[in-house]
């Protein structure tokens, strides 16, 4: 877009004088991420509430709606992210991206989620979802390890993307029970079926813009401060893509809606794996250092072990594991700052 560009245009000459007009470059960059996250918050408002009518008012299976609705409208800023660091040649940032958009979503997502309102963890989550999740997350750690991704590995990505879309299709259709939990929206008739979709698609809007906002401010003030494409991709740009899915979950959380805060999380997280990492890997194979996403891949199995244990074996995603998982992720990101 064109404003896009001006602003960009701006911040790098300004940036390229900031010693001489520090506070003029800074606060122009603030300012567009504070109005970032503005939208990121209004958008996964308006986004959770809508999809809540349109569940009610088409009576579709809540799981469904959780998976493909919401997981594939928040992770759209990911998947532009992604894509636009792989066309200019940045497989690093893209890479960091996906692990750590993945590792947020477990840790920030499910940890202020919990903090806001202990939530009960979904049991078809755990026997299903999780073990995806798991192999998934161990095949592309075996990929980064060998400092590639090829086509090939993009088939075997998109591939059980499409199987895991067709399952719930190809499943013997059951009785849809109302999940009161879940779907407990007051006086949902007053949304007729078209302001159900316009707030909707402008909810998508709202979040792509306010995370395109973010990522491009967090790129600006790190790139004057010549911190690596790992490290970017991992915390700053994958904080920013992350932010929806986030903001979703926390709204989710105040308004008790339980199923969407692992439905959301691990749904997109899925995504982040078989979508987005297939269609970039389909448009360029990747190739970068062997071993450079070592200690991120080996931080996301991990999380990924321990919130699948809570989910099958504790059955309660309480404060103290919340707590548990967001000093994890600050411990972590500490950790690599160090390590660079």
């Amino acid at each position: 877009m064109v404003w896009q560009r001006k602003y960009d245009i701006f911040i790098l000459e300004n940036l390229e004088n900031f010693m001489s007009m520090p506070a003029m470059a800074l606060l122009h960059v603030v300012f567009f991420l504070v109005i970032g996250f503005m939208l990121l918050i209004y958008g996964a408002k308006f986004f959770c509430d809508s999809t809540l009518h349109i569940l009610r008012k088409f009576n579709i299976n809540s799981a469904m709606v959780e998976i493909f609705l919401i997981s594939i409208g928040t992770a759209a800023p990911d998947l532009v992210a992604t894509i636009t660091a792989v066309l200019e040649d940045h497989p690093n940032i893209a890479m960091g991206n996906i692990v750590g958009s993945n590792f947020s979503n477990l840790t920030l997502g499910f940890g202020i989620a919990s903090l806001i309102s202990p939530f009960k963890c979904d049991r078809r989550v755990a026997l299903v979802e999780f073990p995806l999740l798991l192999a998934l997350t161990i095949f592309f750690t075996s990929c980064c390890l060998r400092g590639q991704i090829t086509r090939c590995a993009s088939a075997v990505f998109l591939t059980t993307f499409v199987v895991y879309l067709l399952f719930p299709f190809l499943r013997k259709k059951s009785k849809n029970v109302s999940d009161k939990t879940c779907l407990n929206v007051e006086n949902f008739n007053l949304w007729s079926t078209k302001k159900s979709g316009t707030v909707f698609i402008s909810s998508i809007v709202l979040l792509t813009l306010g995370a395109h906002l973010v990522v491009t401010s967090c790129y600006h003030i790190s790139n004057f401060f010549k911190i690596s494409e790992t490290f970017i991709g991992f915390s700053l740009l994958a904080l920013g893509t992350s932010a929806p899915e986030i903001f979703v979950v926390t709204t989710a959380a105040k308004q008790r809606h339980y199923t969407i805060c692992s439905g959301n999380i691990i749904g997109s997280n899925l995504l982040n794996l078989m979508l987005i990492t297939g269609v970039c890997t389909l448009i360029h194979p990747l190739y970068f250092a062997k071993g450079s996403l070592l200690m991120e891949t080996c931080a996301l199995i991990l999380i990924t072990m321990i919130t699948w244990y809570i989910f099958a074996v504790k059955k309660v995603f309480s404060r103290k594991y919340g707590l548990m998982c967001v000093a994890t992720y600050f411990l972590v990101v500490f950790f690599l700052h160090k390590s660079i």
